[in-house]
């Protein structure tokens, strides 16, 4: 051991130069700046995102109002009941509505004693 020559690859001594060398006030100076840029770019990027989140609220409030009432109506005429002729005969002046049948929903009285004869427990109005 006492023979052996040690010999340092260059490589080798600039690595070690640069472990050795500590960052100066003037990098963590840079260093600082960098990071408050970046924390100013993301603060305009949020408000940013604020902006766009409260243009396509303001958007969809503006898109429902205008269609609000066409949905409203058409849900409305879907469920009204037909009031002039019952809906399975198609002949007589309807006297009753249920709700709870699945097809024929204004009925005659006479249709509606034939379809209730096997539902007696549907809730009926009468118009």
């Amino acid at each position: 051991m006492d023979g052996d020559n040690f010999e340092t690859n260059p490589d080798e001594a600039e690595g070690l130069q640069n472990i050795d060398q500590s960052p100066t006030d003037d990098d963590l100076s840079m260093l600082i700046e960098e990071c408050e840029k970046l924390l100013e770019v993301e603060k305009i990027n949020k408000q940013q995102n604020k902006c766009n989140w409260k243009k396509r609220m303001e958007n969809l409030s503006t898109n429902w109002e205008s269609c609000r009432q066409n949905i409203f109506h058409t849900v409305l005429s879907s469920a009204a009941a037909n009031i002039d002729t019952c809906s399975r005969c198609l002949v007589n002046k309807c006297v009753i509505y249920c709700q709870e049948c699945p097809d024929p929903k204004s009925l005659c009285s006479a249709c509606d004693e034939e379809v209730h004869h096997k539902y007696p427990l549907h809730d009926r109005d009468g118009i």
